[in-house]
């Protein structure tokens, strides 16, 4: 015997559910889609290129700093002041009475302080002379050295061993190897010679 249906009683049918894959499945246990995925993977790769190329800016200013370190600049401003005393040598004792324009510019151009000063003064004079004896002369530096050194004062002094060959009117050529000290200072365009002194060992 059949039982009539409740007349309260309705069945409810789920509506069919879509087959969802293993990838599928994976995902959704992450909260995930694939273009969630792909696009994290993109910030990601983003920001490891980000990281790489600011730890490559840090390396080159690293070396950077290290081309300028205070013991590198000591040594700069040290060679340079070797520079100046040689320069300033070579000016001085390098002369040739039939060509003396500019002469003066360089013995200036190459000077500071006191003997700067003195060729300012004594310039008509010594060109005078220079015509009158015809000298000429010619110099090779041997050796120069530092034998002080302040970087904080601007002064160093320098050795130098110089050979000088002269030729004047009326002598046979000389050949002499002097010894000088050098004073150089540190100015607004450089370091220049502001002082030389003969020192013994002339032969």
């Amino acid at each position: 015997m059949s039982v009539p249906p409740d007349p309260g009683f309705v069945e409810h049918n789920d509506p069919p559910q879509p087959e969802v894959t293993a990838d599928e499945k994976d995902l959704s246990l992450s909260g995930l889609s694939r273009v969630d995925v792909r696009r994290a993977v993109g910030l990601t790769l983003t920001a490891l290129l980000v990281v790489g190329v600011l730890a490559s800016a840090l390396l080159a200013w690293q070396a950077r700093g290290e081309e300028t370190s205070p013991t590198d600049g000591r040594a700069a401003g040290r060679d340079a002041a070797v520079q100046a005393a040689t320069d300033g040598l070579k000016a001085f004792h390098t002369i040739d009475y039939r060509d003396l324009d500019g002469l003066i510019d360089t013995w200036s151009d190459v000077t500071a302080g006191q003997l700067h000063a003195m060729v300012g003064k004594g310039e008509k004079a010594v060109l005078r002379d220079l015509k009158r004896s015809r000298t000429v002369s010619t110099t090779e530096i041997g050796r120069i050295a530092l034998s002080s050194y302040d970087a904080d004062a601007g002064e160093a002094r320098a050795v130098a061993l110089v050979t000088i060959q002269t030729k004047k009117k009326g002598t046979e050529k000389t050949t002499r190897v002097t010894e000088f000290l050098c004073f150089v200072e540190r100015g607004s365009d450089g370091w220049k010679l502001s002082a030389m002194q003969r020192l013994g060992g002339q032969s």
